[in-house]
């Protein structure tokens, strides 16, 4: 640089360069006597103090440093260093843009329906108890006698909360029925506190007989008590989720209407996707610190997703955790998604909303269109680990032929579940099983057709009741039909 010519050097720094090429001895030496030169610095350092060789360095040079915390303070700095240096020059520089992009839904529109459901679900005809309790639990609805002349089976939606009112629906079905019997086995896990404890096996069986008889009026030449160690056939005691299993009354009839399985019919809202998707697409100069994207409704955060890094490709919401009844009220929902970079940059953006249309079934029909009609019939439940067809789930599977022989075109769809003991890959195969043992029964019928009819083995996937409950993992070790038709 001509030695006469006004000369000065603008430092930014945001480290302190260790991989450098070039050393700060280097840098001291090339400017060593020069004449004209000023040195001006802006510490941006993310640590307390000055640099002591940038300091140093600008001092040995008639300039001067500034410390910035944030890009705001650059600006001050510069403004600030302008009033000491002799010539003007015109300084362009550039600090790193914020991330941008879009969110992109899909759907872009949501359409829900009421659907007429015909659901015969299971008779699970166990009641679990506590480890070492023979209080019946909670979970299971017990009512005074005086609302017992109000109960009624159908009424009742949900196969959970069926299993929860059992005792309520045997006892219903005791007095409707004054010529049957039944036995109650009490039942421990004949593991650790409960080992050998046939006492309480039997407490567990007088608790619910003394349940019928004070509540439900069963006289007591109607009811026997049985009590024993592990179930006749039991969960593998292997596992937590076994041992308490086989913490139980059964309750066992001969008379076909006592044990049957328990039917309702309903509307309900049908969705016609499974979930919510939403797929961010940003661009940046920086990689992305961290992220957060929410779904709202009627300016309700409804759900929230976060994480550290770049956002997945797609982020989804389940509408059953949502409840479609609610996304219903609120007609439209959408997603908004925040990102912060490695520079502390922040940029947020919106999908377009996404419609949320009902269709009720009084529209339809008015409009002369018919009605859609799911039944639901869930087989009487497998043993653990086992895919046969017994007497009680032949009887389903022979009233769900009548049922399509009388609709002709019906959609039968067939699912095999299973709980969640035991590995993945063989729960897979025994759903499989399980549902293929209904599908060749429905195909040796001649009734249906194969184009009708689809049948998959979900193992422990979907579940289509509660894993964590011993009554939810009793439920899933089942098959699920489903027939679909239009009224």
């Amino acid at each position: 640089m001509p030695a006469d010519s006004q000369k000065f050097m603008l430092v930014f720094s945001d480290g302190e360069d260790i991989n450098s090429r070039l050393k700060r001895e280097d840098v001291s030496v090339a400017a060593k006597g020069l004449s004209n030169f000023s040195a001006y610095a802006v510490d941006y350092m993310d640590k307390s103090g000055l640099d002591p060789f940038l300091t140093s360095f600008v001092q040995g040079h008639n300039g001067m440093i500034r410390k910035a915390t944030s890009a705001n303070d650059f600006l001050p700095i510069l403004k600030r260093f302008s009033t000491t240096i002799f010539h003007r020059y015109m300084v362009t520089y550039r600090f790193l843009v914020p991330p941008g992009g879009t969110l992109v839904s899909a759907p872009s529109a949501v359409n829900i329906e009421e659907v007429t459901v015909v659901d015969s679900s299971p008779m699970l005809n166990h009641v679990y108890f506590d480890t070492g309790k023979s209080r019946i639990p909670e979970r299971y609805v017990a009512l005074a006698p005086a609302e017992t002349a109000t109960f009624s089976e159908e009424k009742l939606k949900d196969t959970m909360e069926k299993h929860h009112q059992v005792l309520n629906v045997i006892g219903k079905r005791l007095q409707a029925n004054p010529e049957a019997r039944i036995t109650l086995v009490g039942c421990n896990s004949n593991s650790g506190v409960e080992k050998g404890k046939i006492g309480l096996a039997r407490n567990r069986a007088e608790a619910v007989f003394a349940y019928f008889e004070s509540v439900w009026g069963i006289d007591l030449s109607r009811m026997e008590i049985k009590a024993r160690n592990l179930p006749a056939v039991p969960s593998t005691s292997r596992v937590p989720e076994g041992v308490v299993e086989n913490q139980r009354v059964e309750i066992l009839s001969d008379h076909p209407a006592i044990l049957d399985t328990i039917k309702s019919t309903y509307v309900q809202e049908q969705a016609d996707t499974k979930e919510l998707r939403f797929a961010p697409s940003l661009e940046g100069e920086t990689e992305i610190k961290s992220w957060q994207l929410r779904l709202l409704g009627a300016d309700t955060v409804l759900a929230t997703r976060e994480g550290s890094g770049a956002p997945p490709a797609a982020v989804a919401f389940a509408l059953e955790t949502l409840g479609l009844r609610n996304l219903v009220q609120l007609g439209q929902v959408s997603a908004e998604i925040e990102v912060k970079d490695q520079e502390g940059n922040v940029f947020s953006t919106a999908s377009a909303p996404v419609a949320i249309n009902f269709i009720r079934r009084e529209e339809r029909t008015a409009q002369k269109i018919g009605n859609k009609v799911v039944e639901k019939y869930g087989l009487i439940l497998f043993d653990f680990d086992r895919a046969d067809l017994k007497d009680r789930n032949q009887i389903i599977v022979n009233r769900v032929l009548a049922r399509v022989a009388e609709l002709k075109g019906a959609a039968m769809d067939i699912a095999g579940h299973t709980d969640i003991i035991g590995k993945e890959k063989y729960n897979v195969e025994l759903s499989g099983r399980r549902a293929k043992a209904v599908y060749d029964s429905t195909l040796q019928s001649g009734i249906a057709a194969e184009a009708q009819i689809t049948h998959a083995g979900n193992g422990p996937n979907n579940p289509p009741y509660d894993n964590s409950l011993p009554e939810g993992r009793s439920l899933n070790r089942t098959v699920i039909i489903n027939l679909q038709y239009t009224e």
